[in-house]
């Protein structure tokens, strides 16, 4: 029987607990115990598949690890490729989940001069490109399309709130298209991804064109005093 050792850290009365060797906060340890098992099933998977792949991860591996019967896997799932259905959703709404933070809780300039950290995280997925999407692109294509469209539609939806955010914050100017420019933003990106896919750039190179291309972009977007405070706060950071 697994035990746990609940931990105290006096200087912001927050309980933590120590389990299989990890420290975990309590609220967010109780709520993966209390978590429904399919729920459960979905998270496990999809760790797994990101780090084994698809193919490496069988229905029983799944079962051994909850102490589960096919029978009830079955109950939850009809079959694997539901499954990764259900795998897609998840980062699906994960990726919503996060941008959903960025218009809320970060002001346009801030966001931008943050884009630079999220130009690394996907350069690094195309350094070694995640086997789960590797293999849902090689034997699931038509659900890696599914999934790409709605990547693509949840880039799109948020990058409209964010331009017209931009707007209403004088940043970018107000005659600006938002539809068209939020798919364009996001096509550019997919284009750059595939391109340093094809050519195996590297990370300062990936970076470096990235850089540029937004910056093309950009200036055709911000007002005069919007690019202003952009680059003194640039400016501020480099030092």
């Amino acid at each position: 029987m697994e035990t746990t050792k609940v931990l105290k850290f006096p200087k912001n009365d927050t309980f933590f607990c120590l389990f299989r060797g990890k420290i975990v906060s309590l609220h967010g340890f109780c709520k993966v115990r209390n978590m429904p098992i399919k729920s459960k099933i979905i998270a496990f998977a999809s760790k797994q598949m990101e780090q084994l792949g698809i193919r490496s991860v069988s229905v029983d591996d799944i079962c051994h690890e909850f102490s589960i019967s096919k029978k009830t896997f079955y109950v939850h799932f009809e079959t694997k490729d539901s499954l990764l259905e259900a795998i897609t959703r998840l980062h699906e709404q994960q990726l919503a989940e996060n941008l959903e933070y960025i218009v809320k809780k970060k002001t346009v300039l801030q966001a931008i001069s943050s884009w630079h950290t999220i130009a690394k995280q996907a350069r690094k997925s195309t350094d070694q490109k995640p086997p789960l999407i590797h293999d849902l692109q090689k034997y699931y294509p038509e659900l890696y399309k599914t999934h790409e469209k709605a990547v693509r539609q949840t880039m799109v939806n948020f990058l409209v709130r964010f331009l017209q955010k931009g707007i209403d914050e004088s940043i970018f100017r107000p005659e600006i298209n938002v539809e068209m420019t939020a798919s364009l933003f996001v096509d550019m990106h997919k284009a750059l991804m595939q391109r340093a896919d094809k050519q195996k750039m590297s990370l300062q190179q990936f970076r470096q064109e990235g850089k540029n291309n937004m910056d093309i972009l950009l200036r055709g977007i911000f007002t005069s005093n919007g690019l202003a405070t952009l680059e003194e706060a640039v400016a501020t950071n480099a030092k």
